[in-house]
């Protein structure tokens, strides 16, 4: 960096992100020791089975947000360590607590749509929980990465990851068009992928599965989609369950479990003769249990149309 280029950082407006602890004492948030502080965007974040430690990724360069770096901190320390670089956005612990699972592109790969990536288990905390980073990772399974690659591990050992299955070769025009599809990866039982949706059930999940997360009884897996759509799969039967098509404007909020049969999502209000609704969504929590669309609670009832709007603002840039 030249002495130029330094005066000029200097002179910009430049946003710092950090992560940091707080305690929530009522209803004031206290902000506590910071984790870690960067320029680059810090994209998602996982505390450890046991609470502690934290993994998160950040973009990997400010101007670089189609790959990631993945750094790890514990609770009581000072300063994160780098993981790995050029990886996904979303890894996952293991159930022992005692190494991550994440995406890693190729090393000298291209940096289009079209890259080569690889599953990578890692060990990273010792038997005490101290910070131990294994120099030779497993390599699980082969992929086209995808820096929206999201990694859940299972407490019986399966590890669900969703990619788009490509046959290769392949145009880069048509990269885009293909559907995302949900895998588990069970190294004790099985020595092959399983594809988790069937291809009959296909048409009721989002193109996109970036926004997938476990039950917490990890019978069921809840799907939200870029345009706003919500689906819950059944891991047992194959069976999925549609509670909202994708819509005329999109919806970046990702719908969430809050116990086994309950969910919070942003559900869409309708568009009526012809005009759109002042409110484009309100924040709902829905039992899908037993049946879907029974038992709703408009959680977002007294907020402003401004509050709600600076919510689903971010959805019309992607």
């Amino acid at each position: 960096m030249t002495a130029g280029d330094w005066d000029e950082m200097k002179s910009a407006q430049v946003e710092i992100n950090e992560l940091l602890i707080a305690r929530i004492e009522g209803a004031v948030v206290r902000p506590g020791p910071v984790l870690h502080e960067g320029m680059e965007k810090i994209e998602a974040l996982r505390v450890s089975p046991g609470d502690q430690a934290v993994a998160f990724t950040t973009d990997l360069t400010p101007d670089n947000d189609k790959e990631c770096r993945l750094w790890l901190t514990r609770i009581d320390a000072a300063r994160a360590t780098t993981v790995a670089e050029r990886t996904a956005a979303y890894p996952d612990w293991t159930p022992d607590r005692r190494a991550l699972v994440y995406f890693q592109a190729a090393e000298g790969g291209a940096k289009g749509d079209l890259r080569l990536g690889t599953l990578i288990r890692r060990g990273v905390l010792d038997e005490q929980g101290k910070i131990e980073i294994q120099k030779d990772a497993e390599e699980l399974a082969g992929v086209m990465f995808s820096n929206t690659a999201r990694v859940r591990c299972l407490r019986d050992g399966r590890i669900f990851f969703n990619a788009v299955e490509f046959t290769l070769p392949i145009a880069t025009k048509d990269a885009d068009v293909e559907r995302e599809r949900l895998f588990a990866l069970d190294q004790v039982r099985q020595s092959t992928l399983v594809r988790m949706i069937p291809r009959g059930e296909e048409e009721n999940m989002p193109k996109n599965l970036t926004f997938f997360e476990l039950s917490p009884d990890e019978q069921r897996v809840l799907v939200g989609g870029y345009e706003g759509e919500v689906s819950v799969l059944t891991i047992a039967t194959g069976d999925v369950g549609r509670l909202q098509k994708a819509g005329d404007y999109n919806l970046m909020a990702a719908p969430v479990w809050r116990n086994n049969d309950e969910i919070t999502y942003a559900r869409r209000n309708p568009v009526v003769e012809g005009k759109q609704p002042s409110r484009k969504a309100e924040i709902v929590r829905q039992k899908i249990s037993p049946a879907k669309g029974e038992h709703e609670t408009v959680l977002s009832r007294d907020w402003s149309a401004d509050t709600l709007e600076s919510i689903f603002s971010g959805g019309d840039e992607k």
